[in-house]
């Protein structure tokens, strides 16, 4: 306890800096002061406070104990102060995450966001210090996630730290059924850390999001500018709305570990949240202080063919694994009606096949696999129409990874996922890919290979394990798809099962 109380004197951790100097050297050296943008609708830089945020630790809640895991650290992004969350080996059981470790910050449902056909910019910033621990494996960790205002199930947007070869994970589930729904986008660490992450350096992460249910659901990620993760489609589950959390969640793996949190900023643009400019993304200019002048002359309405056009390109994910198919979308706009004519996607400067596309509604769109690993430059040459001039869209960047996992999809699901003891049931993992899978499933309760599941052939692009062998209490199941000739190794879930 005493250990504890300490982690939370702030004010005597700040006197003893002043005093003897020794503890500044241990923390991460932090950038200058950022500034939070006076529009955005919500903030906390943990100056003073905890803001509106609740802890789940192994100590209980705070509030309304005034026990905490977690300390305020004088290594911030913005300000001078942020949060650590932390945990020691044995915080488990904490919310309901059996084996898995945590020390969570729980930001409270609120009709103001995450909800059906509310549409919002996040940011937040995060560090992992001297003392994070990389998950290991066989589990991974949850570092931020949307949580579904339910008892049970996985969150519906969560950014992931997964063991090696697997990286780091941006994943979401929603629409009618529970863990249903599911899109995965991966990405390699900025900093150029392989299966690990970078010690003592910030990450500012963005995100844009239309919550809904249904197809019209939007999901967009920003990491340090570079966008690394686009998904239309379900963002909630059906009937239910979400909440924010900050976490240090992970399987156990017998380390402490801590994760530093900053400048948690909701609005309504990307200019509200984003320190700098988002890849594929304008900012509109500021409005200028109107100055009196004289009355302009009126300008002639430009010739046919010569009015001037804006335009933009978007790609569907801006980083692949080769061999994967993408889609780059270009708008092109004016003023005296909606552009048609065509246009020609290029590749650095040279045209993709198939891709010279007509517009509809001021949209083209080229959905290509033919990309070869590395870096791409696509542009998107207008070809102008009887009203408008020639315009170019992009360039964006689009990178290609050569030795990125292979381009398929693990899903698991259960027949029920709350059962009386010594009753069946039912899991199933569906394993899409580009070609029909085969191999095995190894399903797995914790680290344990579940009886009669260890190689259970996938059919049909499906396996499936019947088992009554669970013993009363919370079950993490997994299922380790064993890859074959077209496809790579993966691991589908966890899911929590229920024994009464």
């Amino acid at each position: 306890m005493q250990v504890h109380a300490q982690r939370n004197a702030r004010g005597f951790l700040a006197a003893t800096f002043l005093l003897i100097g020794l503890a500044v050297a241990n923390w991460p050296t932090h950038a200058a002061a950022q500034t939070t943008g006076s529009t955005a609708s919500y903030a906390c830089d943990f100056e003073n406070s905890y803001c509106d945020f609740t802890e789940q630790s192994k100590l209980g809640d705070a509030p309304p104990s005034s026990l905490r895991r977690s300390t305020l650290v004088p290594s911030a992004r913005s300000g001078s102060w942020a949060v650590q969350l932390h945990t020691e080996p044995g915080d488990n059981n904490v919310h309901g995450s059996g084996t898995w470790e945590r020390d969570d910050l729980t930001l409270g449902p609120s009709a103001s966001y995450c909800n059906e056909g509310q549409e919002e910019w996040w940011a937040f910033s995060v560090m992992f210090p001297s003392d994070y621990v990389y998950p290991p494996g066989p589990d991974g960790g949850v570092v931020m996630d949307f949580h579904h205002n339910s008892s049970s199930g996985l969150p519906n947007l969560s950014f992931d730290t997964m063991p090696a070869p697997y990286g780091m994970r941006i994943r979401g589930q929603g629409g009618d059924t529970l863990n249903g729904g599911q899109y995965t986008s991966w990405f390699t660490d900025p900093y150029g850390a392989i299966n690990d992450v970078t010690r003592n350096v910030w990450y500012d992460f963005v995100f844009h999001i239309k919550w809904s249910s249904t197809s019209a659901g939007l999901s967009e990620a920003w990491l340090n500018g570079k966008k690394i993760h686009t998904w239309s489609g379900a963002t909630l589950y059906t009937g239910i709305s979400c909440y924010f959390k900050l976490a240090n969640y992970h399987g156990a793996f017998g380390k402490a570990s801590s994760i530093i949190f900053d400048r948690v900023i909701r609005g309504a643009s990307s200019t509200d949240v984003a320190l700098g400019p988002l890849e594929g993304v304008t900012a509109p200019a500021p409005t200028p202080t109107p100055t009196p002048t004289p009355t302009p002359t009126p300008t002639p309405t430009p010739a046919p063919g010569t009015a001037p056009v804006s335009s933009t390109m978007d790609s569907s994910s801006y980083t692949i694994n080769a061999g994967q198919s993408v889609t780059f979308t270009a708008a092109v706009m004016g003023n005296s009606g909606t552009p048609t004519g065509t246009v020609t996607f290029k590749d650095n400067g040279t045209a993709i096949p198939g891709c010279a596309v007509a517009l509809s509604s001021g949209k083209a769109t080229c959905t290509t696999a033919s990309l070869a690993s590395g870096s791409h430059a696509i542009t998107g040459d207008y070809s102008g129409d009887a009203t408008y001039g020639a315009g170019v869209a992009g360039p964006i960047t689009e990178t290609v990874n050569g030795t990125a996992p292979v381009a398929f999809t693990l899903t698991i699901d259960s027949s029920r996922y709350t059962i009386k003891f010594k009753q069946n049931v039912t899991f199933t993992v569906t394993v899409t890919a580009p070609t029909t899978p085969t191999g095995n499933i190894n399903f797995q309760d914790g680290t344990g290979s579940i009886p009669g599941c260890s190689a259970v052939p996938v059919s049909n692009g499906t396996a499936s394990c019947t088992t009554r062998s669970l013993s009363r209490g919370t079950h993490q199941i997994r299922g380790y798809y064993s890859g074959d000739s077209a496809n790579g190794t993966g691991i589908a879930g966890p899911i929590s099962e229920t024994v009464n």
